[in-house]
């Protein structure tokens, strides 16, 4: 959901003036915390990132803490996109932080889908509660605590972005291989 300039300012003073559930307001919170750190490191002014580098667009990104090295590397290539005076879009961030196009979502597969049990369908609507609730499902205890040795180790939020981690590390290493 993209929202105005005024939209922010207000919920600046007045977080959650407008009633929203806790899981929302947090997002538009850790949203704001994004745009102020990112204004101070990256030198915009508030608006520009309001304006640029939407909520919505910028959601996947706010799934890593923020000195990762992923959300560290992405936030570079965002402030020298809007320098270069283009906007930001979630299919962009996606791509930067490595689940662009050529990373499959994780039942497209029909191997995949059928060994973990998860429908595309109930993938495809889940929000990130839901998915890292449907993942962890699946997966067997020694699966789960792989990914969750990656959470701590990488100092990621959840088992979605430890997921998301390892994809990019395959992704690299086919590369790598000339795969």
């Amino acid at each position: 959901m993209t929202h105005c300039v005024d939209f922010w300012r207000k919920w600046k003073k007045e977080p959650n003036f407008c009633g929203l559930g806790k899981s929302s307001a947090r997002s538009y919170d850790k949203y704001l915390d994004f745009a102020e750190g990112f204004s101070k490191e990256f030198g915009f002014d508030l608006e520009v990132i309001y304006q640029n580098a939407p909520q919505a667009a910028v959601k996947a990104l706010l799934r890593f803490k923020p000195d990762s090295d992923i959300r560290v590397r992405a936030e570079k290539q965002i402030a020298q996109t809007l320098k270069d005076k283009h906007s930001i879009t979630s299919s962009y961030v996606n791509y930067i932080i490595g689940l662009g196009p050529s990373i499959k979502p994780l039942v497209t597969s029909p191997v995949v889908a059928a060994a973990s049990g998860i429908s595309k369908e109930a993938f495809n609507k889940a929000d990130v509660t839901d998915r890292v609730r449907l993942i962890v499902s699946a997966l067997t205890t020694g699966q789960h605590n792989i990914l969750l040795e990656v959470m701590k180790v990488k100092d990621l939020d959840n088992e979605y972005a430890a997921l998301a981690q390892i994809l990019i590390w395959a992704k690299e290493r086919l590369v790598s291989n000339g795969a």
